[in-house]
């Protein structure tokens, strides 16, 4: 090889490096603005007062004494700052459309990748994508024991599974995201090596009573999953965001993962945002397209709302913890050290 095309390639290399080296440093550096991705003024300091360190147990989340219904807590945000296979750095996480009746993993999995993604931004861990077949067979087969065919599984016993059998990612199952493969694993229930390595990683929740609660469990890290008889079926168009306010019927469940309390004291302009497992498109969903930058297939509820359905009886709610088995990324540290600056 000539020296001159060695002494190139040399100069490339090490000019590439200076590139992510000097863009690092530059997130840190006293005084430099961070990238803005499309947030809010004020985004860095409420969302660095989100990752303060999280309580050990669930047990010291309910009923601490705080402002939190007076907060703007976006979980949803952490994927900003995180990266996985499924998405790049600064890009929210996109929805994947169900491909049978397994909503009750695909909420599961919603919640618990936004949980993993706070404390990935805290520098504590790296996010993964959970495999939704798997939480859906080990709820269906191995808990549940529910015959083959059967449409759908039991929320509570999505949360045994999940304390029992863990997660694996969509990787290590080496075979994408399918219904097909989701109604199988619900018959025979996952691969024995997978359930082997899901084992090890064995979450815990806790069950959501109130709306309170809930506004506590979110402002704490914790995303939640809601199973409900409650379909949005009318949108309205309250301070910037579109909000349910007109209801039908199904069963299905999705995830809770974010609270704004600061637009009034009144509970009626208190809102809960739910992101659900069908298509980002309008046309096929029935969501409208977010006013802000909530993902596309959420919408709003407010406190009233959530609250009613979940003391009737007709919702369960679960505040979903993270998982153990995942070492935190260099970009974690990173944004560790960034909101650490930004608390101050």
């Amino acid at each position: 090889m000539p020296v001159w095309l060695i002494r190139l390639i040399i100069t490339l290399i090490i000019s590439s490096l200076l590139c992510v080296a000097v863009g690092a440093i530059g997130l840190l550096m006293p005084g430099t603005p961070p990238v803005n991705y499309g947030l809010a003024a004020g985004w860095r300091e409420s969302f660095a007062e989100v990752l303060r360190e999280t309580p050990r147990s669930f047990s010291d989340v309910i009923g601490e004494s705080s402002d939190a219904a007076s907060k703007d807590v976006r979980l949803y945000r952490a994927a900003l700052f995180v990266e996985s296979p499924a998405k790049p750095f600064g890009q929210q996480f996109r929805t994947i459309n169900q491909g049978t009746g397994d909503c009750v993993a695909q909420g599961v999995r919603t919640a618990l990748r936004t949980t993993m993604s706070v404390k990935a931004a805290k520098g504590e861990r790296k996010v993964v994508e959970p495999f939704a077949p798997y939480i859906f067979g080990t709820t269906r087969k191995l808990v549940s024991r529910w015959p083959c065919g059967a449409a759908g599984a039991d929320p509570s016993a999505a949360m045994v599974a999940f304390e029992q059998y863990g997660i694996v990612t969509e990787e290590e199952a080496g075979v994408p995201y399918s219904g097909a493969l989701a109604n199988r694993w619900a018959c025979t229930g996952p691969p024995d090596a997978l359930l082997k390595i899901g084992k090890q990683r064995a979450g815990s929740s806790f069950p959501i009573r109130s709306a309170e609660e809930l506004c506590q469990a979110i402002n704490n890290g914790y995303a939640c999953t809601w199973a409900t008889g409650m379909k949005p079926a009318r949108y309205e168009e309250r301070d910037g965001r579109w909000v349910v306010t007109r209801w039908g019927g199904w069963a299905h469940q999705m995830a809770i993962t974010d609270f704004d309390g600061s637009r009034s004291s009144d509970l009626s302009r208190k809102y809960f945002n739910v992101w659900n497992s069908h298509s980002e498109d309008p046309r096929i969903s029935g969501h409208p397209l977010p006013l802000g930058d909530e993902p596309p297939g959420s919408f709003w509820m407010t406190w009233k709302d959530i609250d009613r359905f979940i003391k009737s009886g007709d919702s369960v709610v679960y505040a979903i913890s993270d998982v153990q088995g995942f070492e935190a990324d260099d970009v974690g540290s990173l944004l560790k050290n960034l909101f650490q600056e930004s608390a101050r």
